[in-house]
């Protein structure tokens, strides 16, 4: 994680630094100033906007020239440096990608409340009654975390946008490289449809978003598919095989293989299952009563 953070650091900055792009607040301030912004308001002498007035005031119709930036009271409106690509969205990006391939899930569940009157930006103002922000998965918080840079008046949407995309790249890099140095027996997709094989060891590999196919060839492998609809070999050995999310397609090949379950995984086919020799698990809570099971030809269709 903190090389994740650190190489998106980087990345991001040799950004601010190749493109220069001006902030918000300077570009709409120069903007009214130069009368291509809003409209002419003659009461208030110049080009006027519907903007946020300072804390307690609320939105208004001010002057383009007078654009504040939802900040922290007292702070400077706009960090002192470029603003493309987001840092925020690179930092939050690159973390999540981090998470989620190490706890082999985009799950995350976490929140925070806020009593009325408790933002830092408005204290005592905002919000007006009691608020909880939740987050399902790590890609949600990352991604709301890029977002807030915008309702802040920091960014525009490219800085956010493509802030996010690189710091997923970022993030896909430090795992890939971490991993071939620790780890030589664990594969990890990235974003799009794989084609993930194991070596004749034990391997660890999970397929994370796309379509992926994933062999496991010898070894007692432990194989998840993650999101999207995989076709899963285990190859030789005892294996242990989890489709996930999506309608997969699951071998086990030769060996006593464990096909896991788990609410929402979708419909998976498992093309070899034997009684006797392989085995059906179940987590969180999992009952086969759950299950819906049927037999297509030599297939076993399950769904939970």
């Amino acid at each position: 994680m903190g090389n994740a953070v650190f190489d998106a650091g980087i990345a991001a900055w040799e950004s601010k630094t190749f493109y220069d792009y001006a902030r918000p607040v300077r570009t709409v301030r120069e903007l009214g100033e130069l009368g291509l912004i809003g409209e002419f308001n003659p009461e208030l002498g110049g080009f006027a906007i519907d903007a946020w007035a300072g804390p307690g005031e609320g939105t208004q119709t001010i002057l383009a020239t007078d654009f504040l930036t939802y900040q922290t009271p007292g702070s400077d409106p706009s960090p002192p440096f470029a603003e493309y690509v987001s840092g925020h969205s690179t930092f939050s990006a690159a973390g999540a990608e981090i998470l989620e391939r190490f706890t082999g899930s985009d799950d995350f569940g976490a929140g925070i409340s806020f009593e009325v009157g408790e933002s830092r930006f408005e204290p005592g103002v905002t919000p007006l009654e009691p608020i909880v922000l939740e987050w399902d998965t790590f890609s949600d918080a990352a991604d709301e975390a890029g977002i807030s840079r915008l309702y802040g008046g920091i960014h525009f949407d490219d800085g956010d946008i493509n802030g996010r995309e690189l710091g997923r790249e970022v993030g896909e890099s430090v795992w890939e490289r971490t991993q071939s140095v620790i780890a030589p027996n664990v594969i990890i997709g990235a974003n799009d449809d794989d084609d993930l094989i194991g070596t004749t060891e034990n391997n660890l590999i999970y397929g994370n978003r796309g379509d992926d196919i994933i062999q496991g060839l010898d070894g007692n492998d432990l194989l998840h598919g993650g999101k999207g609809d995989d076709r899963v070999d285990g190859g030789i050995g005892d294996d242990i095989i989890g489709g996930q999310m999506g309608d997969d397609i699951l071998t086990g090949g030769a060996g006593g293989d464990m096909f896991e379950f788990r609410f929402g995984y979708g419909d998976n086919i498992i093309t070899d299952f034997e009684d006797g020799i392989d085995v059906i698990g179940l987590e969180d809570g999992l009952s086969f009563e759950q299950l819906t099971i049927s037999q297509i030809g030599n297939d076993t269709r399950i769904s939970s």
